[in-house]
């Protein structure tokens, strides 16, 4: 049985009463640690996963159709329960604003494939997509998203690298923050390179693209990859690291690949270009978060994000 949860009115059914009293604990939890940006809620969840265990999976429905399923007591995924429109304050908000830019989504470091159902739902312009995963269990749990939202997106479970078709390690505690990168124990896994994907998914000559870059470390070794796929007008969506003094991956995208960087507030207002190390020291006010920022070389995207930083349109608050 799968625990479900109105996303619009928090109620909760399809669950016992000690997961009903699990899931209100969570919520409350979530609720409470939001206005400090979640501190915490870790720690509670992991309890709550202890003295009122579940085995069940805990599913979102929110009111434009999408579905998304986590584990019951999910750490990461739990902080939606206190009811936010987004999970990507930073990027999702910025999603209706060029709906009407017929792009192809590659989410890298899909997780368990939230930005692929949203990057696939009505409100954003159903975008193709594909979910590349490099872990065994959470490429699965993509699957399953993307069977709950009508197979509306492709799941690969690889990991991005600069060459494909090598074999590589993936590991680490947190299912959010597994890498390729050291030595631990963990599975298997085949890598893929980017420039790869303009072949296997036959994308037209100059289709628009956005790269989603979640992937622990490993952007730059998968933007060295990207070949042919840079020959599109692309967009790059990654997370500059709050722990990361020397700013690498913002650093690479513009120094060596010619990248202009952009910067959106969150609830999707004050997007601005982003011109210096200074500017991205000064967004850094904590070094365990992490940023989202925007990188391109393309007129398509330089213009969009030009034109919504002109006229700072935020969406009406409406969930994706």
């Amino acid at each position: 049985m799968t625990i479900e949860i109105d996303h619009e009115t928090g109620r909760v059914s399809n669950a016992s009463l000690t997961e009903s009293v699990g899931m209100a604990l969570l919520k409350l939890g979530a609720k409470l640690s939001k206005p400090m940006e979640f501190r915490g809620y870790s720690l509670g969840a992991n309890v709550v996963g202890k003295v009122l265990p579940s085995s069940n999976s805990v599913r979102l429905n929110f009111a434009d159709g999408r579905k998304f399923e986590f584990p019951y007591a999910d750490a990461y995924w739990g902080v939606m329960l206190a009811g936010q429109p987004y999970y990507c304050p930073e990027f999702e908000p910025y999603m209706p604003l060029i709906a009407d830019i017929d792009y192809v989504f590659i989410d890298c470091g899909a997780n368990y494939g939230y930005m692929s159902v949203v990057s696939t739902s009505k409100t954003v312009g159903n975008k193709r997509t594909v979910a590349i995963e490099a872990h065994p269990v959470s490429a699965e749990l993509s699957r399953r998203n993307a069977e709950l939202n009508g197979n509306r997106f492709e799941v690969l479970h690889n990991a991005v690298f600069h060459t494909s078709g090598n074999t590589v390690r993936i590991g680490g505690g947190k299912h959010e923050a597994r890498t390729i990168l050291g030595d631990h124990d963990g599975a298997d896994v085949e890598t893929l390179a980017l420039g790869d994907l303009v072949e296997r998914l036959k994308l037209k000559k100059n289709q628009p693209v956005i790269l989603k870059l979640d992937v622990e470390g490993v952007e730059i070794d998968a933007m060295k990859g990207a070949g042919a796929l840079l020959d599109h007008p692309t967009m790059v969506v990654y997370e500059e690291h709050g722990n990361d003094p020397t700013h690498e991956v913002s650093a690479y995208l513009r120094d060596e690949m010619g990248m202009r960087l952009w910067r959106g507030g969150k609830e999707g207002n004050n997007l601005r270009e982003i011109t210096s190390d200074a500017e991205i020291a000064a967004m850094k006010t904590n070094t365990s978060d992490g940023y989202d920022m925007f990188a391109t070389r393309d007129d398509l995207w330089i213009e969009r994000l030009e034109q919504i930083a002109q006229t700072q349109v935020t969406p009406a608050g409406a969930a994706l």
